[in-house]
């Protein structure tokens, strides 16, 4: 399979399934990216200085890290499983485990923002920086895209019932058209007629 086939099934995917391959994938990157951020005190040439001391996913509380790179790299994972035929990933259908993901992934995080609130109370120049609200976002993206496609399977599994052949709501085709009712009581009643207007005739 060559890249121009690849990107022409990647186009033809669901608005869902691209919402979780965008989310892994910005979800890994912003690990690596600055998480939390606090002043230091340097001494350089006699002189005390403040320097920012930047940390990633994997700096005070590398579990975080840890545990949000792994979240996304499951995501991208099941989503080259399904990408390539498979609906579903030890038994288990692709767009659940999505959802689960995204909000494990989300849940991990907010505790991450606690925590780091508690030491903001104890350093002035602490800070959260963007990477953190990245991750946040990405697996959110993953969590919609799940979301979605749950909502596309339903709605296929409603569509599947109207018209299966035993639902009550599908029109019978092969119903006959009706015949036109002949009451022999009024056709003898015309027999009648016509014979007592030759008589008079």
């Amino acid at each position: 399979m060559n890249i121009q086939a690849i990107l022409r099934d990647f186009r033809r995917l669901p608005i869902s399934m691209k919402y979780v391959f965008f989310g892994a994938i910005l979800g890994i990157l912003f690990v690596f990216l600055p998480w939390f951020q606090s002043d230091q005190l340097v001494s350089a040439e006699g002189r005390l200085q403040r320097v920012a001391d930047i940390k990633s996913g994997f700096g005070i509380f590398p579990i975080f890290g840890l545990l949000s790179l792994f979240f996304s790299g499951g995501s991208l994972l099941i989503f080259i499983h399904r990408f390539l035929g498979s609906s579903k990933t030890f038994g288990i259908s692709s767009n659940k485990l999505w959802t689960g993901i995204g909000t494990l992934a989300i849940y991990t995080l907010f505790i991450n923002i606690f925590v780091f609130s508690s030491l903001m109370q104890n350093d002035s120049t602490a800070q959260i920086r963007f990477g953190l609200f990245g991750t946040i976002l990405s697996h959110t993206l993953v969590l919609f895209g799940g979301y979605l496609s749950l909502r596309e399977v339903k709605r296929e599994e409603v569509q599947s019932v109207f018209l299966s052949k035993n639902s009550p709501f599908t029109p019978n085709l092969n119903i006959r058209p009706e015949e036109p009712h002949i009451d022999r009581q009024q056709l003898s009643f015309s027999d009648t007629d016509e014979r007592e207007s030759s008589v008079l005739r």
